[in-house]
């Protein structure tokens, strides 16, 4: 299994971490973002790290509202604790769609590029990810905003 990857200073992405005698946060974790639907442990699971429940689908179908909500609402998290000088872990099952999405929309949070360039980044640090075409689609039709000073440690 892959390990997680650094996708800028503080905001990390990977695999589903293993749910039982994990201490993410002698890792260096202070918080962690679980994506994946199919598996979401509770917090007690994870020791010391604040946990986020983000759960959605990466089956091949556009995303729901209700399911890009939900992602954008843990990207929006997940920069903020980054902003606030806390390690996050973005994770779903393979580490690669799922996670990307939210990392791509957290680094777009953090800088203000457009989702297009979030995207090339999150690829370019993991090869293989954001392969759903409905998430890319998601990701380039986001202008880029006001960018915050290289604030994500580009």
């Amino acid at each position: 299994m892959r390990r997680a990857t650094q996708i800028a200073r503080g905001l990390w992405q990977g695999p589903f971490p293993p749910p039982d005698a994990v201490d993410l946060r002698s890792s260096g974790f202070d918080v962690l973002v679980l994506c994946a639907k199919e598996a979401q442990p509770p917090a007690s699971a994870y020791p010391g790290v604040d946990v986020v429940h983000a759960p959605f689908d990466d089956r091949g179908q556009p995303p729901t509202l209700h399911e890009l909500t939900t992602a954008a609402c843990a990207a929006r998290v997940a920069a903020s604790e980054r902003s606030a000088g806390r390690s996050v872990l973005v994770t779903c099952w393979m580490g690669q769609n799922r996670s990307g999405l939210v990392s791509a929309l957290a680094l777009r949070f953090l800088t203000g590029l457009s989702g297009e360039d979030c995207r090339r980044i999150v690829q370019a640090r993991v090869p293989g990810a954001l392969a759903n075409p409905y998430f890319v689609e998601v990701l380039a039709g986001l202008p880029a905003r006001c960018a915050v000073s290289n604030a994500a440690g580009l």
